[in-house]
């Protein structure tokens, strides 16, 4: 299994997940570049699997990280910091 990071797009209007944008960062290096992200009590440095919401800030420090580009609308979308495991292929 591998662990993967993703900001996710959620449309305001359908409240329904639009795009993923996958990342290429490790924990370690996510909590870094967010110094403001607290940490639910589930999870610690290096098995971060919740959800959490995103500012405008926090997806400009993550933007070096993406492996596509994404140009952000935060009118029409909301983003979320996404961690889950998939299977490598």
């Amino acid at each position: 299994m591998k662990r993967v990071r993703a900001i996710e797009e959620f449309s305001k209007k359908e409240e329904i997940l639009h795009k993923e944008y996958k990342l290429d960062i490790t924990s370690t290096q996510l909590l870094k570049e967010l110094d403001d992200l607290i940490l639910n009590e589930e999870d610690y440095e290096d098995e971060i699997y919740d959800q959490y919401n995103l500012t405008k800030l926090q997806v400009q420090k993550l933007k070096p990280f993406l492996k596509e580009l994404l140009k952000e609308d935060f009118e029409k979308y909301t983003y979320e910091l996404g961690c889950y495991e998939e299977e490598e292929k």
